[in-house]
């Protein structure tokens, strides 16, 4: 067992780097093909991709509800090792209720799918008539629901991952207040945006390519951001949870070799 023990972790080290970058390689096709389908499919089969509650949206709503599940795992996991500050634990949390918050008000709660009407008294405030808060009239300008969200990812998904990276000493301050994503996730987000930007120019260019009807361009390729980064941030999560688990039992382990 041991012989087979030491070829796994040959083989586990030889193909680290790889697998370190494994979702950048995923993104550069998983991507392009999320866009695309926007300007490839009809009328009808571009609805079911991108409208409300369907293929985009749908999946979008589950990544952010997974990733508030592994950062609940993540925070009892390492709660229960010792591995976490109070303030750390404090972030964690707020975290998962902001991403499960995420995941109601992207399918609004699930109204659609319960047939629940909206109040007349809500529904007169709401944009979209529906039942979730991102879309109540008041919210505007600084408290724009989607510049909120854009600044939230653009700062734990890029900012706080590149600044983590410039040094060990650097990352091991900030991961003991906040939990740090991989730098993955950073490059993924920035390729997402790039993609975004390419795909609205593709839009302007070739006007007669997208043919939904009920979203605008712009606003089937807002949905699919969207869904992308929700998933990335899954994945992060998931990263997160697994190297805590990794770390919780290397040091059970080395705590067992010690000698007495």
């Amino acid at each position: 067992m041991s012989g087979d023990h030491d070829v796994y972790s040959r083989v586990s080290t030889a193909y680290h780097p790889f697998m370190r970058w494994a979702p950048i390689i995923e993104a550069l096709v998983a991507i392009p093909v999320a866009y695309g389908a926007l300007f490839f499919l009809g009328p009808g089969s571009t609805d079911t991709f991108a409208a409300e509650d369907q293929i985009v949206e749908t999946i979008g709503a589950l990544g952010l509800l997974v990733t508030s599940i592994f950062l609940l795992l993540l925070f009892i996991a390492g709660r229960r090792a010792g591995q976490f500050g109070v303030f750390k634990q404090i972030s964690l949390i707020g975290l998962v209720l902001l991403f499960f918050f995420g995941a109601g008000e992207e399918i609004s709660w699930g109204q659609r799918y319960l047939g629940v009407a909206t109040p007349t008294s809500w529904e007169e405030r709401n944009v979209q008539g529906e039942l979730n808060l991102h879309n109540i009239d008041t919210l505007s300008g600084w408290l724009d629901a989607d510049y909120l969200f854009r600044a939230f990812w653009v700062v734990i998904g890029i900012v706080i991952p590149v600044v983590a990276a410039m040094s060990p000493r650097v990352r091991a301050a900030i991961d003991r207040c906040i939990p740090v994503f991989p730098l993955w996730v950073a490059v993924v987000l920035v390729l997402n945006q790039i993609a975004a930007e390419v795909a609205g120019v593709v839009d302007r260019r070739r006007p007669t390519w997208y043919e939904g009807t009920y979203y605008t361009f712009d606003g089937a390729r807002f949905e699919v951001t969207e869904s992308i980064l929700s998933v990335v941030f899954a994945l992060g999560a998931y990263a997160l949870y697994r190297r805590s688990k990794t770390d919780a039992t290397d040091a059970a382990d080395e705590s067992v070799s010690e000698p007495r």
